[in-house]
């Protein structure tokens, strides 16, 4: 199971930087980037020209996301609403669109290579705590 340390927020509200870590602590993210503006939702990773090892970019009330203009591939999970993984996409390529669902409603980018090297699988749900 993991665990997120994210404020509870209103989406256009300002949001500070969140951790996220697997409840045996063997899997971290420390830098969890959310999309504060309307321009950050719509540009998501594509002005960014790496991302470091323990960092993921975070895009609330979200079903799809696309990987048009980016520079480098990532790994995509989908959470419904409860923070319940629906879908998860591996080393995903530019010029892709995918789509979590009718029941995605956000999306976590983040290196390549994360959702194996922490063994994410589809129900595994996460925890939002203030």
């Amino acid at each position: 199971m993991l665990f997120l340390l994210l404020p509870l927020f209103n989406l256009w509200g300002d949001l500070k930087l969140s951790k996220l870590f697997k409840k045996e602590k063997s899997f971290f993210i420390a830098d969890l980037i959310p999309a504060k503006s309307l321009k950050q939702r719509i540009q998501g990773l594509t002005s960014y020209s790496h991302l470091k090892e323990k960092e993921a970019f975070w895009i609330s009330a979200c079903p799809s996301v696309h990987t048009f203009f980016m520079k480098f591939p990532i790994d995509v999970v989908f959470t419904d609403r409860q923070f319940k993984i629906v879908a998860l996409f591996s080393e995903v390529q530019t010029g892709k669109i995918l789509f979590g669902g009718f029941k995605s409603r956000n999306v976590f980018e983040m290196k390549a290579g994360q959702i194996s090297a922490c063994r994410l699988k589809k129900g595994d749900l996460l925890h939002v705590e203030s």
